[in-house]
């Protein structure tokens, strides 16, 4: 009985050093295996499906972008025509306005042609205006003038006629003989002897200018220092000589 049990053991302590042996000859062979799933491991990139489950896919995608895709389709052959239409409109516009710039610049060539003809025509006037007042302005200042020269001469022949005035008075000894314009209030047209008279009859004296001439001579002589123009009279009053002018 001893030596059935000695046997039993000794086949169970083999065993045993069977069982050590196989596990160190496991955790040697299994000590490299997280290095290894390390080495291993890979990223998946792509997965793999059937082909049933692809076509099922794409036909349920198309299902899906059909009636967008037509309505897209359809709103850009809309804007196509809509942006075909303005095009032909900007074409027509652009056309009418090309022709509008060219009958603009006819126009304004024209006008211009004629904005330089109405200025000759201005500048023209102007000249005309102007020199019409320049001559009216001569005109006024020969007016002027000539009333001025009018007016120096009246006053040179006030001056004179009051010198002479002073020059010639009468005395005692002398007789004294006036010659009065035509325009004298007081004898006009005639000749008048101081102390005798003439005939009314007398011919008409020295014209427009009023002067006063005086001349002495005795009652034995007749008058020597007469003006030119007078000539020497016989009268009958008094018996004396007289003088006038004869200068129609």
């Amino acid at each position: 009985m001893a030596a059935s049990l000695q046997a039993s053991v000794d086949s169970l302590q083999s065993s045993l050093q069977t069982l050590d042996s196989s596990i160190s000859t496991l955790d040697s062979a299994v000590s490299d295996f997280p290095r290894l799933c390390k080495v291993l491991q890979t990223t998946r990139h792509f997965e793999l499906l059937p082909e049933p489950t692809l076509r099922e896919a794409q036909q349920l995608l198309l299902d899906e972008i059909t009636p967008s895709i037509a309505h897209l389709l359809s709103l850009a052959s809309n804007h196509v025509e809509k942006l075909s239409r303005r095009e032909q409109a900007l074409k027509a516009k652009c056309e009418l306005q090309e022709g509008r710039l060219h009958s603009n610049d006819s126009h304004q060539s024209s006008s211009r042609g004629l904005g330089a003809m109405r200025d000759r025509h201005r500048q023209d006037a102007g000249s005309a205006v102007a020199k019409a007042a320049e001559y009216r302005r001569l005109v006024q200042k020969k007016e002027r003038l000539k009333y001025t020269v009018e007016r120096l001469e009246l006053q040179s022949q006030q001056r004179e006629r009051q010198l002479r005035k002073k020059d010639f008075v009468a005395d005692t000894t002398s007789t004294e003989y006036i010659v009065w314009s035509k325009t004298d209030s007081e004898a006009a047209g005639y000749l008048r002897l101081c102390d005798s008279t003439y005939e009314d009859a007398s011919p008409p004296l020295y014209s427009e200018e009023q002067r006063v001439w005086r001349a002495r001579r005795s009652r034995q002589h007749a008058f020597r220092s007469l003006p030119s123009g007078l000539c020497e009279k016989q009268q009958l009053a008094n018996g004396e000589k007289g003088a006038y002018a004869d200068l129609g």
